[in-house]
């Protein structure tokens, strides 16, 4: 349970950076 829990939660926080990098060459795009 603890390795399946670590392994989603770490999941979660990559794509989660991902989302944010993405959101930000989003924004640089409108602001240009």
């Amino acid at each position: 349970m603890g390795d399946i829990g670590n392994f989603v939660f770490s999941e979660q926080r990559k794509h989660r950076r991902a989302r944010e990098s993405y959101d930000v060459e989003l924004l640089r795009e409108i602001i240009a």
